[in-house]
């Protein structure tokens, strides 16, 4: 799917959310902060994963597949309300959060090697 294709979609959805989780690295819904943050926060909640190319790049078919049966899992968990895009954290993000009207965006931790170049350009604003 071409890029312009996915947000000329994305206007299209009935996603009204109050609030977005960034799914990184921990998939877990039991005890996850972020979660727990946005369940808090009460509101309709999005989860969202990125499938960044700092992420996919390095990793042979057997770790994408086991990260995408994981994904898949993950939506099931969540009753369908995982949205996964590819591309730069730093711009998919935010622009998810605002096509959908998310008041917050809860940011699962992430102690990976970039981590955090990817929530800088935009931390202050949603956290």
């Amino acid at each position: 799917m071409r890029w312009d294709a996915f947000w000329d979609l994305i206007g299209k959805l009935d996603w009204v959310s109050n609030s977005v989780v960034w799914f990184r690295r921990d998939l877990r819904v039991g005890d996850l902060p972020a979660l727990s943050a946005a369940s808090d926060a009460g509101g309709r909640t999005l989860g969202l994963f990125v499938l960044d190319e700092n992420l996919l790049g390095p990793a042979g078919s057997p770790r994408q597949d086991q990260l995408f049966a994981n994904l898949t899992a993950l939506d099931h968990q969540l009753d369908g309300k995982l949205m996964v895009v590819r591309g730069d954290p730093a711009d998919v993000v935010p622009r998810v959060a605002e096509s959908v009207g998310a008041e917050e965006v809860h940011i699962s931790a992430d102690y990976g090697p970039t981590a955090d170049g990817a929530t800088r350009p935009w931390r202050s604003r949603w956290s």
